[in-house]
C-alpha cells in the first residue's frame, strides 16, 4: 500500500475519533483541536491547584509512522481545583482541548497531603476522562517529571504507561486506574494505593530517567505512608497480584542464591471468632527456579533443595508479616479485610465500621507458605 494511502487512512481514523469524543459536535477540523495525553497536578503559587497538560502536536502531512502525532508541548493553569484549572486552561489555547485521550494523571505528593477526595471528585467532573486513565504520584513537582525527555519516545504519557506494564512481573509497583481508585474511594471498604514515580540516574547513559517503584498508601482520604519495593512485593504476593520477581536467600560467604518466581497463588481467608473478632489467614503457594548460584561450597542435591524451600517459606511469610505490621501502624487496610466482612456479615460490619482501623491493627495473621523449586539444572 502506498504512503499516500497510509496517510489517508490515518486522516480517516483521526476524523472518526474526533467525532466520537465527548463534548465535540462533529464540526471541528484537525487544526481546531489539541489532544491532551497526560496531566500533572501540583500545588499552585497563586491558587490551590496547578494543572499542566501534555498536548500532542498534530501534523496533517509528511511521513509520520504513528499517524499524525509528532512531538508534544505543555500548557498550565491554576485554579481552586483541578476541574476549574482545566476549564480555564482553554483561555491559553487557540484550539479546543480534548481530554478524552488522557492516559496518565501524575500527582505531586505535596498536593495529596491535603487529601485525595477533592482531586478525584474534580477529575470525575471532567466527564471526558476515561476510567482506564492511569494514576501515579511523585516527590517534588509533578509537572517537571512530565516534561522530562525520554529515549525513543516523543510523548511522556507513553513512557508512564509502559512503566506500569511490568508491575506484575517485577512486583516493584502495580497498575492503578482512575476507576480502581474511584471504586475503592466510594465503597470505603478497601484503602487505596497509588504507584510512585521516581527520578533516578541511569548509570549506563549518565542521565536522569523515570522509574516506577513502590506505592503511596492512603488511610481513607489521607496519605498514610509509602511502601518500599520489598513491602510492595509482599503486598502483591498476599493479594495474589504477582506473577514474577526475585527471591534471595544467603548461601555463605556473603553470597546469595537468586530464585525467580514463575507462579504465585495466594488466598486470604477471613473469619469471625466466637467474640466476632476478625481472624485472617493466608495460604500461599509459589513455584520458583534458580537463576543464580554463586556459592560453590557444596553440591546441590534434592535434600538441599528442600532446605532452601524451607528457608524461602520462612522468608516469604516474614516479609508478608512485616508488610501487614506496617499497614496496621498506619491503619491502612490495603488487602480489603473490612470489605470481606462487609460482604459476608453486613450486620456485624455495621457494629465495627467506626472502630475498624483499631480492630484491623490488632489482627494477628496466620501465614502458611509452600514453595517449590522447579526445573533446576543444578542438581548433581
Amino acid at each position: 500500500m502506498s504512503s499516500r494511502k497510509f496517510r489517508l487512512l490515518g486522516l480517516l481514523a483521526m476524523s472518526v475519533a474526533v467525532l466520537l469524543i465527548g463534548a465535540c459536535d462533529g464540526s471541528l477540523e484537525l487544526n481546531e483541536i489539541h489532544i491532551v495525553h497526560s496531566i500533572a497536578i501540583d500545588k499552585g503559587e497563586n491558587a490551590p491547584i496547578r494543572v499542566t497538560a501534555e498536548i500532542a502536536k498534530i501534523v496533517t502531512g509528511g511521513q509520520q509512522p504513528k499517524g499524525m502525532q509528532s512531538d508534544s508541548f505543555y500548557l498550565s493553569h491554576e485554579g481552586e481545583n483541578a476541574f476549574e484549572a482545566a476549564r480555564l486552561m482553554r483561555n491559553k489555547s487557540d484550539r479546543m482541548l480534548l481530554w478524552g485521550h488522557t492516559s496518565v494523571i501524575l500527582f505531586s505528593k505535596d498536593v495529596m497531603k491535603d487529601g485525595l477526595s477533592p482531586h478525584i471528585e474534580s477529575i470525575r467532573r471532567l466527564r471526558q476522562f476515561r476510567n482506564s486513565t492511569l494514576l501515579y504520584m511523585t516527590e517534588g513537582k509533578a509537572y517537571e517529571r512530565l516534561q522530562m525527555s525520554a529515549p525513543n519516545s516523543m510523548i511522556t504519557s507513553q513512557v508512564l504507561k509502559g512503566l506500569a506494564e511490568n508491575g506484575k512481573a517485577t512486583a516493584m509497583t502495580m497498575k492503578v486506574s482512575l476507576i480502581d481508585v474511584y471504586r475503592d474511594y466510594i465503597n470505603e471498604f478497601r484503602d487505596i494505593a497509588i504507584p510512585a514515580i521516581l527520578q533516578v540516574k541511569d548509570s549506563e547513559e549518565n542521565k536522569r530517567i523515570l522509574q516506577a517503584t513502590g506505592l503511596y498508601i492512603f488511610q481513607k482520604d489521607h496519605l498514610a505512608g509509602t511502601l518500599s519495593p520489598g513491602q510492595t512485593k509482599a503486598f502483591m504476593r498476599a493479594s495474589n497480584q504477582m506473577s514474577g520477581s526475585l527471591e534471595k536467600i544467603p548461601c555463605g560467604s556473603g553470597q546469595q542464591i537468586s530464585f525467580e518466581n514463575i507462579n504465585n497463588n495466594s488466598k486470604m481467608h477471613v473469619t469471625l471468632d466466637s467474640k466476632r473478632q476478625p481472624q485472617v489467614s493466608f495460604d500461599i503457594n509459589a513455584d520458583l527456579t534458580i537463576t543464580d548460584m554463586p556459592c560453590k561450597e557444596f553440591d546441590i542435591t534434592p535434600v538441599m533443595i528442600h532446605a532452601w524451600e524451607d528457608q524461602l517459606n520462612l522468608k516469604i511469610a516474614e516479609d508478608i508479616r512485616k508488610f501487614i505490621r506496617y499497614t496496621q501502624k498506619r491503619h491502612t487496610d490495603l488487602l480489603g479485610v473490612g470489605e470481606w466482612i462487609h460482604r459476608k456479615h453486613p450486620q456485624v460490619w455495621k457494629t465495627m465500621k467506626e472502630d475498624w482501623p483499631e480492630q484491623y491493627s490488632r489482627i494477628q495473621p496466620k501465614i502458611e507458605v509452600h514453595t517449590r523449586i522447579d526445573h533446576s539444572n543444578f542438581i548433581t
